[in-house]
């Protein structure tokens, strides 16, 4: 296991991006790094050769009453053809141990498969749902009188007006993560093309009452125009 420096780095972002399936551009890749902490990210190696990556992102985790340091594990991958060598064990070992180094009692991460991370002492954080709604055939229960204003912002209005909110309601909500300011400004307000799937641009919406902006929404868009299935009908 070595730790990675800002001039080995890239040379183990093919690791995971095989592990997954997946292929980075150089962009998306310069965007990344800026996001990535350089100092906690590993690589495993057989020789001279890169067969694994991981790393940790730094974050305090809200928990009832408080919160309390938390590691959050990332690109975690080993190299197909490598597996079932204990790579993967040796890895998450290496994060385990730099976590309780910096005094971090708790480890998250979101798992692409769920089942693998049992065996390290991980466990079911919480659930995740969608439903969608047919706008014309629902109303709310309640009625509920518009207050204040909502109104688009530029990026840069959005990096000072949105984390102050998050903020406010980060430390009495129970699950939620700080988020650095580099997270802010390049992970979720940028708005790179390569990030859109063929969905629209990203918008960033504040509300406000009487000049103070106490919400926010961050949205895309995706067109699809059932022409076809209007002329059949």
């Amino acid at each position: 296991m070595r730790r990675a420096t800002g001039d080995t780095v890239a040379e183990m972002i093919p690791v995971v991006a095989a592990a997954f399936g997946e292929t980075f551009t150089d962009a998306e890749i310069e965007l990344e790094l800026k996001t990535w902490e350089v100092d906690r990210i590993f690589g495993a190696f057989d020789g001279d050769r890169t067969v694994g990556m991981c790393g940790i992102y730094t974050f305090r985790l809200t928990t009832p009453g408080g919160e309390v340091p938390a590691a959050g594990f990332t690109l975690v991958g080993v190299l197909p053809g490598e597996r079932r060598r204990g790579i993967l064990t040796t890895m998450m070992r290496e994060m385990i141990a730099d976590a309780r180094a910096r005094g971090e009692p708790v480890a998250v991460l979101w798992a692409s498969e769920g089942a693998i991370y049992q065996r390290y002492g991980f466990g079911l954080g919480s659930f995740c749902g969608s439903f969608e709604l047919a706008r014309g055939q629902a109303a709310f229960a309640r009625a509920a009188e518009p207050v204040g204003r909502v109104r688009l912002v530029t990026e840069a209005e959005a990096l000072a007006l949105i984390p102050p909110i998050y903020e406010k309601v980060r430390p009495g909500t129970p699950g939620l993560l700080s988020r650095r300011e580099a997270w802010w400004q390049w992970g979720t307000l940028a708005d790179p093309e390569h990030a859109r799937q063929a969905a629209g641009p990203k918008f960033r919406v504040v509300h406000e009452v009487d000049g103070t902006v106490d919400g926010y929404a961050i949205y895309r868009t995706k067109a699809e125009w059932d022409c076809a299935a209007r002329r059949a009908r």
